[in-house]
């Protein structure tokens, strides 16, 4: 049963792994197009299309936090299976009894306390990648916003409402909508890498704490004077 669950997390881990590595190599390499576009324009005077700047950097920004939860699932997945494989390559005497109840939540505590340090890395490193990705988004409304002001409508109307309301437009949504899909990914990955950290400090925490099973926790709870009661007529915890 061990090697077998064994073999499922191999699996699973493989195939995360074999995401995100790509999903990371290829978000670099989008992102750097972008930036080289950007770059083009603002230090060198060039001249290129905003969308596509701004496309490529934040595809490739995304890809890479893709790569990165990929590979959390990947160490994940990885420590199910050096546990479950170490299970199977253990010898057992034959008297033993193996009680699902007590070797399952013992998997599972060495388990959390592999993931730890996989939260912990995945939470900081999508915290770092969201601040550019904030930054970046501020600019694209400050670039979209300008935009707006300095060009005229390729639109022809033929009542000054019209051209009133389709400034209004240009004016309030597109910076709107180029801001939200701008921000989304921003902050879904801010939000997932304090997330993930908050869930390594709580490990870390039930890690350090103490046994449940101790007189002092178990005996106020059957009665105040059973300590005394308790150990003179000779129980043991």
């Amino acid at each position: 049963s061990a090697a077998q669950k064994a073999s499922g997390f191999e699996k699973s881990y493989r195939k995360n792994k074999n995401a995100s590595i790509p999903l990371i190599i290829l978000g670099t390499a989008v992102f750097g197009t972008g930036l080289g576009l950007f770059m083009h324009e603002k230090a060198f005077f060039g001249t290129n299309s905003k969308t596509a700047q701004y496309a490529l950097m934040f595809s490739g920004f995304s890809m890479i936090g893709a790569g990165i939860r990929f590979n959390l699932a990947a160490g994940i997945d990885k420590n199910y299976y050096l546990a479950y494989s170490d299970l199977s390559k253990r010898s057992f005497d034959l008297n033993s009894v193996l009680d699902d109840d007590f070797i399952l939540p013992s998997i599972e505590n060495s388990v959390r306390s592999s993931n730890i340090g996989d939260l912990k890395n995945n939470g900081i490193s999508l915290i770092i990648l969201s601040i550019p990705m904030i930054a970046l988004a501020g600019f694209a409304i400050y670039e979209t916003t300008t935009y707006v002001w300095s060009h005229d409508s390729i639109f022809q109307f033929r009542s000054g409402s019209g051209e009133v309301l389709y400034g209004l437009f240009r004016l309030f949504y597109m910076p709107t909508i180029a801001g939200a899909l701008a921000l989304f990914p921003s902050i879904f990955f801010i939000v997932s890498g304090i997330k993930d950290l908050v869930k390594s400090s709580r490990l870390e925490k039930k890690n350090t704490c103490p046994g449940t099973l101790t007189l002092n926790s178990i005996a106020p709870v059957i009665d105040p004077v059973s300590k005394t009661y308790g150990l003179s007529m000779g129980f043991s915890f």
